[in-house]
Formats: C-alpha cells, sequence, structure tokens
C-alpha cells in the first residue's frame, strides 16, 4: 500500500481520504477545506489513502483502493509529476482512467504548464477561414474540456461538435454549454463517430503525440473534413515526440501526394508549453499545421 500525507491543517484530527471522485464531491466540506487551507497542490497518482489533517467535525471516511487518481494541483512540479505520471501509463483504459481523475482540475493545470496549442490552433484557423463563422461546424477531436471550442468561439465561431476518449471530459466540456453534440470515443481504436465530408473546420490538439492517438488518425480527420474545408493539427518538438512527429509529417505528405488536401500552413511555435521531462529544461516547442481538403 502507498499512503501519502497531505498538508494545510487547521489541527490534528487525522482522517483517511478515499482516493476516488465521487466520494469526493459527496463530502463537499472536505473538498472545500482542502481547497482553502491548503499551501500546496496534492497529487495522488498510483496511492491508495492519503491522510489529511481536518477540523474535527468531518466524519471518518472508509478506506478504498483506487490506482491512478489526481486530486489537485497548483504549483508547476505538481503539475509535472502528474503528467509525467500520465506517461507511465502503457494501456488506453489506464490513459482514460487518469484523463477521468484529471477533468475537474485539468484547465487550471494547463494554465500553469502555460499550454498554448489551443489557442495556437483557433488563431491559425481564424487566420485563413473566409466562410461564415457563425454557420460554419466545427468537430474538435480530443475535445477534452473545451478549451479549444472556447478559443475558436472567440474567433467568432459557433457550432462545435466534441469527441473525446474521457467521459468526464466529456462531462466538463458539455458543462460549458459550447456544444451542440458530444461523443465518446477512443481515437485509433474505433472509428471517428463523425459522417465523411461533413465539418467546416476539423481541430485536434494534444493528442497527435507518442502514445496517445496514432498518427494515421489524420485520414479520418480528412474523411469528416467538407471539400475545401480546413483541418488543423498540432504536436510537440520535443525530443520524446520526434519519431513520431517525423512519422505523422510524412503522413501528412503523403496525404498531399494523393491529392487528398493542400499544405496552408506548418509553423514552429517556440514556447509551446513548459517542459516536463526531466531531460528538458525551460519551455519545449511545438507545431501547427493547417490543411485544405481539395475540392472534389
Amino acid at each position: 500500500m502507498v499512503v501519502l500525507g497531505c498538508f494545510g491543517c487547521y489541527n490534528n484530527n487525522l482522517v483517511q481520504l478515499p482516493a476516488q471522485r465521487d466520494v469526493i464531491r459527496k463530502s463537499a466540506a472536505l473538498t472545500n477545506h482542502m481547497r482553502a487551507n491548503a499551501h500546496s497542490g496534492v497529487i495522488l497518482c498510483n496511492v491508495d489513502v492519503v491522510f489529511c489533517c481536518l477540523p474535527q467535525d468531518h466524519h471518518q471516511l472508509r478506506h478504498e483502493s483506487f490506482t491512478g487518481f489526481y486530486i489537485m494541483a497548483k504549483t508547476f512540479e505538481h503539475v509535472k509529476a502528474a503528467i509525467q505520471s500520465l506517461h507511465k501509463n502503457t494501456t488506453s483504459e489506464e490513459k482514460v482512467n487518469f484523463y477521468n481523475s484529471w477533468a475537474e482540475n485539468y484547465d487550471q493545470d494547463v494554465v500553469v504548464l502555460e499550454y498554448r496549442a489551443p489557442s495556437v490552433a483557433a488563431n491559425t484557423v481564424s487566420s485563413h477561414f473566409s466562410g461564415d463563422r457563425d454557420a460554419a461546424v466545427v468537430l474538435d477531436v480530443a475535445c477534452g474540456t473545451g478549451e479549444v471550442a472556447r478559443q475558436m468561439k472567440s474567433h467568432g465561431f459557433g457550432h462545435f461538435v466534441g469527441i473525446d476518449g474521457s467521459e468526464a471530459m466529456l462531462k466538463v466540456a458539455r458543462e460549458s454549454g459550447l456544444y451542440q453534440e458530444l461523443k465518446q470515443c477512443m481515437m485509433g481504436e474505433e472509428p471517428l463517430p463523425a459522417q465523411w465530408d461533413s465539418f467546416d473546420v476539423v481541430v485536434i490538439t494534444g493528442a497527435l503525440c507518442a502514445g496517445h492517438v496514432p498518427f494515421v488518425v489524420v485520414r479520418e480527420l480528412c474523411r469528416s473534413t467538407k471539400p475545401g474545408g480546413y483541418v488543423c493539427m498540432t504536436t510537440r518538438s520535443n525530443h520524446d515526440n520526434l519519431d513520431y512527429k517525423a512519422d505523422l509529417e510524412r503522413e501528412l505528405k503523403q496525404m498531399e501526394e494523393e491529392g487528398l488536401w493542400n499544405c496552408i500552413e506548418a509553423t514552429e511555435v517556440e514556447n509551446w508549453e513548459k517542459a516536463v521531462s526531466n531531460q528538458e529544461d525551460g519551455y519545449i516547442s511545438g507545431v501547427v499545421y493547417l490543411y485544405k481538403k481539395r475540392q472534389q
């Protein structure tokens, strides 16, 4: 059993906090106390129990073991440790479990990470799209909590369909009110639940990288796009992702040679996000790609 101690307390009342999201949600007083009085973040990755000092009026909760649960991160080092734990998850089920547990705190953590992919993608699409933005239908693949839709809405787009593998992420996205439709799908393991030639814009950020969505998924993205529509994709340029990036770019070029689309933009972006690998410091760079599907 792995036990993690907690922080920020008023007295020495010791309570077992099960690493399980629904229990925490049912204990609102406990959760609020942790948020209000913690002096630093907590990460529960591969732990069985967290012990936390709490006011005397909190009831002792029973112990339940749950691997890969993440409660809260407030500093870069906490976010870094959480993402490093994600990279240790090798199966699809483990990754989904991680994202399910991360959903509630994902938005605040990517701010700490200074993650720019959603805003870069939205800006890239906006700079080239000349159609009716309010009427355009955008497919947001690996939509997460909805940051791409938020960014694109600020550019005048208003109709979004989201797809993600994590039900908890989809729940947060649903609560945003930005999406007309949301679907759960494990990209690369299941067919993309989108009709061919249906979307004015297709966007995928964050998922095209080693250990996540296989690069061949870009063919499904192209098929889902209307002739003359745009596909915007991003990937990282850090050392651990270079092989994946090379494979992705070969596939993109091959599809262009097949007459499926034309490359409109491929831009290397510095300061993409803070580096989370122990082998890298500062910031890593990333790439945004914009392709236009050829008219049939």
